[in-house]
């Protein structure tokens, strides 16, 4: 057998040299570009779930916002119709407002009550016991995609025999999308520019085609307003 030369022996050490740094070469693009796959997978995971956060903080199209701010509405009404007070509280944001429009009222404000002065307000009106009450004219908007408005006339007929009065109320809900759900922001007894009225008796509104009735009572006196205050 014939030994390589030395010059063989030098070339071939040089092509194993060559061979080991081409292989570490290839090794160490191959890690550079597994590590630049995973960066890029990494980025389009993150901004997938910054869609997907987004959409689901987001509120619901229109026509459901409409719906949910309708039930949450109806659901107020009739909490305070029933004089349930942690029913008519529940609805209320951390910052919410209630004012309070009826001619000769008591509990008439200027400056509106928050926080525990709501809860305290309901209960002196819850005094009077459940009562029957009507919306009519029912509308609902939505100012911005995260802000609603709800506007009816308002009937609650309060007391019984003959101390029974009908309260007629222009009644505003204001509704704010905040932490992912509607919460009631300001409740308008009653409008600075058109107070609710104390009527004695039971007082049946005069209807249209845009009425919506919820509930109704059966007969009717004398629509003279009273010096009764609620």
């Amino acid at each position: 057998m014939t030994r390589p030369k030395s010059n063989d022996r030098y070339r071939l050490a040089g092509q194993v040299r060559i061979l080991d740094q081409s292989k570490n070469h290839s090794r160490a693009i191959s890690s550079t570009l597994f590590a630049v796959i995973v960066v890029v997978l990494i980025i389009i995971a993150g901004f997938g779930f910054g869609l997907y956060a987004t959409k689901s903080s987001a509120p619901s199209t229109t026509a459901s916002n409409t719906q949910i701010v309708s039930s949450l509405a109806f659901s107020h009404w009739t909490a305070i119709g029933d004089a349930n007070l942690t029913a008519t509280m529940s609805q209320y944001s951390s910052s919410a407002v209630l004012w309070w429009y009826v001619h000769d009222s008591a509990l008439n404000t200027t400056t509106g009550y928050t926080g525990n002065a709501i809860s305290t307000t309901w209960t002196k009106f819850f005094s009077n016991g459940p009562t029957y009450w009507s919306a009519y004219n029912y509308s609902v908007s939505f100012p911005s995609s995260t802000s609603s408005k709800v506007t009816a006339d308002l009937w609650y007929v309060l007391g019984h025999d003959n101390a029974t009065h009908t309260l007629y109320l222009p009644y505003e809900l204001d509704y704010n999308y905040l932490n992912g759900q509607w919460q009631l922001t300001a409740d308008w007894w009653g409008l600075p520019s058109s107070p609710g009225f104390v009527y004695l008796g039971v007082v049946t509104p005069t209807t249209s085609s845009t009425t919506t009735i919820i509930s109704s009572t059966s007969s009717s006196t004398s629509s003279t307003a009273t010096a009764v205050t609620y």
